[in-house]
C-alpha cells in the first residue's frame, strides 16, 4: 500500500477532529500536544482503533501511549507503512 505523506497526515488529523465531533476551536496541526487538546485514555483508544481502521495496521498500546503530537503519529504511521 502507498500512501502519500499528505494523505496521512489529512487523514490523522480528520480521525482526531471526529473524535472531538469536530467541535474544536482550534486547528489541529503537526506540533499540535495531545495535553494542549485534553486527548483522555478513552479518545486515545478511539483514536488508535481509527487508526487501525484507516491505515490497516495494528498499533500497539504501548507505541500510541508514547504519542505527544500530531507529528508523533505522522512519524509513526510513515514508518509502519514504509512511507519516506
Amino acid at each position: 500500500m502507498y500512501t502519500s505523506e499528505k494523505y496521512i497526515k489529512e487523514s490523522i488529523i480528520k480521525i482526531i477532529k471526529q473524535q472531538f465531533n469536530n467541535n474544536l476551536d482550534f486547528q489541529i496541526l503537526e506540533d499540535t500536544n495531545f495535553n494542549d487538546i485534553d486527548i483522555d485514555s478513552i479518545d486515545r483508544i478511539n483514536i488508535v482503533i481509527s487508526l487501525e481502521e484507516e491505515f490497516e495496521i495494528d498499533i500497539k498500546d504501548e507505541d500510541a501511549e508514547k504519542w505527544e503530537t500530531v507529528k508523533d503519529i505522522i512519524n509513526y504511521i510513515k514508518e509502519r507503512i514504509n512511507v519516506l
